[in-house]
């Protein structure tokens, strides 16, 4: 589709894989889930996600200027829907000064009636870019991220926080013997899951598949922006936390943990040691 300053292909058309990277590495707001490896890691482990992530090129300087992660979502429970960040917590479509999300517009109502997709979601966690979304889409404020400057020197931000409950289950953790380390091994990745699938039983939500966080595990573990931590008591895995690292910024993701520790207050001290 061409606008009077853009062009916008798909990420098939494109295909510069190196340079979309490269962009996303750019920018402020650029995240792990807006790379394209991701879109390998969802179609590996979901059959009814394909990727449909468009590119944006400027016609002056042929370069891009701006990204949308966009996934289609065939599912018989939630039906078929376009996502921008599917199982994923944050995500930002990126774009230079020089574009706007309503220049593409027009090709997301087209990209609605190609797909016969029922509506088209789009996750951010940037305030400023919810305000310019609100232009164009419905605002749905039922999630919350919380965030922790880390920036201050560890010993700030542990006297910051509050002294009856989670310092002190912190050094109760630390008592009580809880040890800490990162998986390295596939066996630590299918403990992580059997923490987390039990906890999301007890939660009576769904558990993603194990092939979402092993394929995880493969594709960013080397680079250290997956990482997987456990928390051990007496040799045993009590809770397990994965995280997701890019750029200066740090996400917790997933999380389990098994009741017979909850005296020990594992989970506090493994977000401490996180």
């Amino acid at each position: 589709m061409i606008h009077s300053r853009i062009n916008i292909l798909s990420l098939a058309e494109y295909g510069k894989i190196e340079e979309w990277d490269h962009f996303v590495h750019k920018q402020k707001h650029g995240w792990i889930t807006s790379l394209s490896s991701w879109a390998g890691v969802l179609e590996k482990s979901f059959t009814h996600i394909k990727n449909k992530s468009i590119v944006i090129i400027g016609n002056g300087a042929n370069k891009i200027i701006g990204l949308l992660p966009l996934y289609l979502v065939d599912s018989p429970v939630t039906g078929r829907r376009l996502v921008s960040t599917p199982f994923a917590t944050l995500g930002n479509p990126l774009f230079s000064d020089e574009i706007g999300i309503g220049a593409i517009m027009p090709y997301l109502e087209k990209s609605l009636q190609a797909y016969r997709a029922s509506y088209i979601e789009i996750r951010v966690s940037s305030p400023g870019l919810s305000n310019i979304l609100a232009n164009h889409f419905t605002i749905d404020n039922i999630f919350k991220c919380h965030y922790l400057d880390l920036l201050r020197p560890l010993e700030d931000i542990y006297s910051c926080l509050h002294r009856s409950y989670i310092r002190r289950y912190v050094n109760r953790a630390k008592d009580a013997g809880v040890l800490f380390r990162i998986a390295d091994t596939m066996a630590d990745i299918k403990s992580f899951f059997y923490l987390y699938s039990i906890t999301r039983k007890r939660l009576l939500l769904p558990a993603i598949p194990l092939s979402f966080f092993t394929s995880i595990w493969e594709a960013y573990m080397q680079q250290k922006n997956a990482v997987f931590l456990i928390a051990e008591k007496s040799g045993k895995p009590a809770a397990a936390l994965m995280l997701l690292a890019y750029g200066n910024r740090v996400s917790a993701e997933a999380l389990g943990w098994d009741l017979q520790f909850t005296k020990d207050h594992v989970v506090a001290g493994l977000y401490w040691e996180a």
